[in-house]
Order: structure tokens, then C-alpha cells, then sequence
């Protein structure tokens, strides 16, 4: 994710971009979900082990790995 805003992609609304993050508040990941949106790339989807973190409220669709605390 860290590297998905800094390089030349070519969107596709049809594509689903997925962003990972334990905790859910990773910074990097949450600006790629975003940047993707601003793309034109509104299909995302969230895996994360936080109901209510920001990448979870980011992305219409979220995957919650119910991991426990870290």
C-alpha cells in the first residue's frame, strides 16, 4: 500500500481493491483505499481484526479476521 499512490496504475472500475491492516489504522493503507477511490475504483474491501477502525468505516465492504488483541 505504501507504494500504491506513488505509481502509475491504470483503473479499472470493475477491479476490487483489497486493503489489509491488523489494527485497521494503517496510514498507508488507508490512503491507497482512497487514492483508489479518487481513481474512479469504488469497489474496496477491508480485511482487518477492528470493527469500528478507520479502514473499516473507509471501505464498503469489510472483512473482520476476529483475531483477538494483538
Amino acid at each position: 500500500a505504501s507504494e500504491y499512490r506513488y505509481r502509475e496504475t491504470v483503473p479499472d472500475p470493475h477491479t476490487l481493491v483489497v486493503g489489509i491492516s491488523q489494527s485497521g489504522e494503517t496510514a498507508d493503507t488507508i490512503g491507497a483505499i482512497e487514492y483508489a477511490r479518487a481513481m474512479g475504483q469504488h469497489l474496496s474491501m477491508a480485511i482487518c481484526n477492528v470493527a469500528t477502525s478507520s479502514i473499516a468505516r473507509t471501505a464498503p465492504l469489510c472483512f473482520l479476521t476476529r483475531a483477538g488483541i494483538e
